[in-house]
């Protein structure tokens, strides 16, 4: 069978999957910000959030959201989540990373704030401005914050300079370094220290999610 993507190949990342639904898996990523972050994918292939069916966005709103964000709050701290429209994606399948606000060497209050406070062109939105701006602008950024979205978009013809503030803002990686976040700023080019401290945060995340499972079940 020909693959799209690593997450089409359920057989390669089956070890990390944590829990899933019919449609849905939560996975545990490579090169994590901070124990407790993880990321929803819906497992069939779509280039990104606007692009999931209604019943599958459907399914996120009311099951994989809440649940993630109540057992991520409870174990953890308070997430954000993020998903790169096409813009700035490694791995072309629509995902959303859930990260801890409060975190290994870092604490932010909300990441909506923090972009607004420096210039990101971001806006409230629901599903179907979702969809519209990636109709028109063909890519965009996604924060959700206590189940709410927030979209910024991002035209083929924007300017460096907005692409430069929009991509130092919401690349996590970036963004979690300025404020003292041990993160690395590639997954799949860690150093050996950054190896060794993904691994013991992956474990510390894997055994504190195992709830999660019998939660979505």
């Amino acid at each position: 069978m020909e693959y799209r993507d690593a997450f089409c190949n359920r057989k390669e990342i089956e070890a990390d999957i944590l829990a899933e639904t019919n449609n849905w898996m939560i996975k545990l990523g490579l090169g994590i910000a901070t124990p407790g972050h993880v990321m929803a994918i819906p497992k069939l292939h779509f280039d990104c959030l606007a692009d999931v069916s209604n019943e599958l966005l459907d399914e996120y709103d009311r099951i994989i959201h809440p649940a993630l964000q109540y057992y991520i709050t409870t174990q953890f701290s308070e997430p954000f989540g993020v998903e790169y429209g096409i813009f700035g994606q490694t791995v072309k399948h629509a995902h959303v990373h859930y990260i801890p606000l409060q975190g290994e060497g870092y604490s932010i209050q909300s990441m909506v704030g923090e972009a607004m406070s420096e210039g990101v062109p971001i806006i409230e939105c629901d599903r179907k401005k979702i969809r519209d701006i990636r109709k028109k602008a063909g890519r965009y950024n996604l924060l959700i914050e206590n189940g709410q979205y927030f979209i910024c978009p991002v035209p083929l013809n924007i300017t460096l300079e907005k692409a430069e503030v929009i991509e130092r803002i919401i690349n996590y990686r970036k963004f979690l370094k300025t404020k003292g976040g041990k993160v690395p700023l590639s997954w799949a080019d860690q150093t050996p220290e950054e190896t060794e401290r993904d691994n013991v945060w992956r474990e510390i995340t894997r055994e504190k999610m195992q709830g999660l499972k019998r939660l979505l079940a």
